[in-house]
Order: C-alpha cells, then structure tokens, then sequence
C-alpha cells in the first residue's frame, strides 16, 4: 500500500501547477531540497505525462508522431528517481543523497545538497554514508539501473563529467556585479561639495568599479575546476576546458554528420571485408569436398 503523500508535496504541486515552474526558486522558498522537490515532480507526476504514456500504449496512433522522444538521460533520471522512491528502508534525505551521489560520484557534495549542512559536516557525514550497508545496497542497484541503461562499456560517469563539463554555469561558481565605491587619494577619500548648493557640507567623490566574488567551496562542484589563484588583479578560477569535453560529446553520440557518415562507411566495409572472408571459406570447404574420394593413377 503506497505511503501517504505529505503535505509540503501536495502544496508544491499546487504551487507548481499554479505557475511556479522554477524548481530551485520553489523549493528555496518552500525550505525543502530541490532533489526532493523534483523527485515529488517526477514520481507524482505533475505534468501528466504518465497518464499520456498510457493514453499513447493503448493507442499508439494517438501519440504525435512530430513529437521527440525522451532522451536517454532525462529517461534515466526518472528511472533513478523511480526507484529509490521504492526504497522505504531510506529517509528523504538519504534518497536524496543516493540520487546527487549517483550522478557526480562525490560524496560530500551530495550530502552537503541532500542536507544542506555545513561543509565539514558534509566532508565527514558523506564518507560515513557510503559504509551504511542500506545506502551501499541502494547506490549498487542504481548502478545496476545505469548500467542497464547506458551499457557497462560506455563509460557513464565518464559521459557524465563531460556532459557537467559542457554545460556547466559560470554563475554557479562565481557571483559578478557593478557596484560604486569611494576614490581615495593616498589613502584618504576624495571629497567634493554638494550637488544641492544649500547643503552646506561635501560627499565622498565615487566610481563604478566590477566585483567578482567566489563562491563558498561548499556551494560548488569541483571536480569542475581545474584551477584557482589570486593574484594583484584579485581571485580567478579557471574551469575544465568546455570546448574538449563538447567536442568529445560529439564524437561519442555521433552529432557530427561527417562522423556518422564515416562510421557507416566503415561498417559496410567490414561487412563486405568478412563477407569476402566467408566466401574464401566457403570455396576451399568446397573444393577439398570435391577432391574426396578421387584416386590418382600414375602412368606406368
């Protein structure tokens, strides 16, 4: 008998339903992880979309035939999120710390969003989580499910970084703004008399200056960053090179039509080379079948 739903759930579909589409903005304003809320999203269905999928199987004419189709990782999110919501042994947070450590393989990181402590409880509370035995048995059978789905071969988690590689936000590392600022003159701030003559007294002179502010190191991926410095300019972070990992996501779904072009002509070419193997085969079988029970006479 399915658990009943909890009230928070009910008013986010209500809110969600009502317009509020922007998940991370609701489930800041609600004080509930944003992997809970897309789980509730995904598992309570609140587009609708299963009952169209069982509208579309019971008759596949009705399905829009313009329509694209789910791609492999949206897919295998909802398969993962599916099945941790079975697990009844883990607590909300725990699945939400088996869903982010399925997908960026860093313990800390994924406690430190599954419980939105601080970093050094992350830091000791992540590592700790991988031992309990429910935990461990639940990340094995998402990998299983990934596997699965993606081909142990592949090499997902390698796909994976990539994929955070290309796409990732320079924002989620970095905040930048203009902010004005008093000009200071060996070390003393620049004054200058009022714009309003009947006020009597002088203001600081001020300019117009660019801030950019790191993130907390709690707040980021970095298994993302290759480097940060601070030098006379100020900080810098530096980001795993996007244009190699978009390229190697190229080459690996085939994107480039070139490429695609290129793998089929190498795949007929090696049909058509075992093709011609086969035969050689075929022809000597055949000819030493033929010469089996013939008796050569030499002319005496």
């Amino acid at each position: 008998m399915p658990r009943p739903r909890s009230p928070k759930s009910i008013e986010a579909e209500r809110r969600y339903k009502a317009g509020e589409k922007v998940l991370a903005d609701l489930a800041r304003s609600m004080g509930v992880p944003e992997g809970t809320l897309r789980r509730w999203k995904s598992t309570q269905d609140w587009d609708g979309k299963k009952k169209q999928t069982e509208r579309s199987e019971t008759n596949p004419s009705a399905r829009n035939k313009g329509e694209p189709e789910q791609s492999t990782s949206a897919s295998l999110d909802k398969q993962l999120a599916d099945a941790v919501e079975e697990n009844e042994e883990l607590t909300a947070q725990q699945k939400d710390f088996c869903l982010y450590y399925a997908r960026i393989k860093n313990a800390t990181q994924a406690y430190l969003k599954a419980y939105g402590c601080s970093y050094n409880t992350a830091m000791t509370e992540g590592c700790r989580s991988l031992g309990n035995p429910k935990i461990k048995d639940e990340l094995q059978r998402l990998r299983e499910i990934k596997v699965a789905a993606l081909g142990e071969l592949c090499g997902e988690d390698v796909v994976e970084l990539h994929m955070r590689i290309a796409f990732a936000d320079l924002t989620d590392y970095v905040e930048f703004k203009s902010q004005r600022v008093p000009v200071t003159y060996n070390g003393e701030a620049v004054m200058m008399d009022h714009p309003d003559p009947e006020e009597k007294k002088k203001i600081p002179v001020t300019k117009s200056v660019n801030i950019v502010k790191l993130k907390d190191s709690a707040q980021v991926d970095g298994q993302l960053i290759t480097e940060v410095s601070e030098g006379r300019e100020g900080a810098k972070i530096k980001l795993a090179d996007r244009q190699k990992s978009l390229d190697f996501l190229e080459r690996f779904f085939s994107l480039n039509p070139t490429d695609r072009q290129r793998k089929e002509y190498d795949e007929r070419r090696l049909e058509l080379e075992q093709q011609r193997i086969d035969d050689s085969r075929r022809g000597r079988e055949g000819a030493a079948t033929s010469n089996e029970g013939v008796t050569i006479v030499d002319d005496l």
